[in-house]
């Protein structure tokens, strides 16, 4: 068999690379585990971080240099979240006083999915909240909603980080974006 770039055969030829157009984006195997991580880091339906700036673990975890060693750090202080910290993204400085102005980060309020990996699949595991009246005809179906995340779902919430919190997570912007982390 020849090659048909340089005519020669399999033993003199060095091999060429390819490159494929995928019809849909896809999960890569090596960055799996990283991206679960991160997805667990952030909000799944606005895409900021869950852990609180002001928390003892997330100031210790902004303190350590290594990118690995933080994204653990800061995936430590936002497993425990459950809901994304609503509120608006103003001052909140009062008009009397001279204290130096301080941003909430803001936040949608969602309520927050548990992520795992089964396979080369990506599960969310929702827990629905159960009603205030305890009538029969007003309890909810089941206690727990679970649904297989797509890749491109998983990559719509992780182009949607900031890169503020990509900072703040270990990650460069520039040159380690977790939506690279995707087959497209």
């Amino acid at each position: 068999m020849k090659c048909e770039t340089y005519m020669a055969n399999m033993a003199e030829c060095p091999g060429h690379f390819g490159h494929l157009e995928l019809a849909k984006p896809m999960f890569h195997i090596g960055f799996l585990k990283t991206v679960l991580s991160i997805m667990q880091c952030v909000c799944f339906n606005c895409s900021k971080i869950l852990a609180d700036e002001e928390e003892h673990k997330f100031k210790q975890a902004q303190k350590i240099r290594n990118p690995k060693n933080r994204l653990k750090k800061i995936l430590d202080a936002s497993k425990s979240k459950t809901k994304c910290e609503g509120g608006d993204e103003i001052d909140t400085q009062d008009q009397d006083t001279d204290e130096p102005v301080k941003k909430s980060r803001g936040g949608c309020g969602a309520q927050q999915p548990k992520l795992t990996i089964e396979g080369m699949k990506m599960i969310a595991e929702y827990k629905l909240q159960k009603k205030k009246n305890d009538d029969p005809e007003q309890l909810p179906e089941p206690v727990e909603r679970k649904q297989q995340l797509s890749a491109k779902r998983v990559l719509n919430v992780l182009k949607r980080i900031s890169d503020e919190d990509y900072k703040l997570l270990g990650l460069n912007p520039k040159y380690a974006r977790p939506d690279w982390m995707k087959l497209q």
